[in-house]
């Protein structure tokens, strides 16, 4: 099987600390990164590398982030690149991240200081939301009821979380989907528009033709509040069955375990 190609992350802000501290953690995830110290250099490497992501300050000398993003917007080529601003301008602001994501047209807003996880989360959430969350617009608001899990989340094991997860898409049980997430993955979204997506992206895809499970556990470790599972995942469409690999990694919540990333290789 051909080896996946690593996402390329390019990340502008000028306080080289920060980037550091982040270089580290999306490298921990085998993520590239590039890194650029102020707008208008941060503007010419994207261009230069095109990158499948982009992380951005909005105090930086030289050029804005705001202007970075707002140039980003125009040109149609970089109109759906997905962009995440990291600023402290949102802590006093006294408006809320929707507020800023809507001005700034960017896919995320994360106030500074931030936990590195709670970034990783966000910036693995947005590989991941077409495959967990149709992002197509004027998609149909299409009823679904909230449906009983046959697990119960707040007292389930880490294996039984990740499986709850994977096989939710069998019966639509988008309810234990989403419940399953950590807000690191599911972002600002809401249960009722997070059910309304995926029941979308569900009809759109003719779901029924789809099923996933959960093969085998290869691996599992735990702690206090923090837990690992490396599993075997198979999605069968049409008969023709493939498998890969999934490592979770979940953190202890008072609502139960819950999902903070999932990283795929082929099994």
């Amino acid at each position: 099987m051909e080896e996946q190609i690593a996402k390329k992350i390019v990340i502008i802000d000028d306080d080289q600390e920060i980037v550091n501290i982040i270089k580290a953690t999306l490298k921990s995830k085998g993520y590239t990164t590039l890194a650029a110290y102020n707008g208008e250099d941060g503007l010419k490497l994207v261009k230069q590398e095109n990158p499948d992501l982009v992380l951005v300050d909005l105090r930086m000398p030289v050029m804005s982030g705001m202007e970075v993003c707002k140039r980003l917007r125009k040109e149609p080529k970089y109109r759906n690149l997905p962009i995440i601003v990291m600023t402290a301008i949102g802590k006093d602001s006294g408006k809320s991240e929707e507020f800023w994501k809507n001005a700034l047209q960017c896919d995320d807003f994360l106030t500074k200081p931030f936990d590195p996880l709670n970034l990783l989360g966000r910036v693995e959430f947005i590989f991941r939301r077409d495959e967990y969350i149709s992002t197509k617009e004027g998609a149909a608001r299409v009823p679904n009821a909230v449906k009983e899990s046959r697990v119960n989340l707040a007292d389930a094991t880490p294996k039984q979380v990740v499986k709850t997860f994977i096989e939710a898409w069998n019966e639509q049980d988008f309810a234990s989907e989403y419940n399953c997430l950590a807000e690191e993955m599911r972002g600002n979204i809401s249960l009722k528009d997070y059910m309304t997506r995926r029941k979308q992206f569900y009809l759109d895809s003719e779901g029924k033709r789809r099923s996933q499970k959960l093969v085998k556990v290869l691996e599992t470790t735990q702690s206090h509040n923090a837990a690992r599972v490396v599993c075997v995942r198979e999605d069968t469409i049409n008969s023709l069955s493939k498998q890969r690999e999934e490592t979770y990694v979940l953190r202890k919540t008072d609502a139960g375990w819950k999902i903070i990333s999932v990283r795929s290789k082929p099994a």
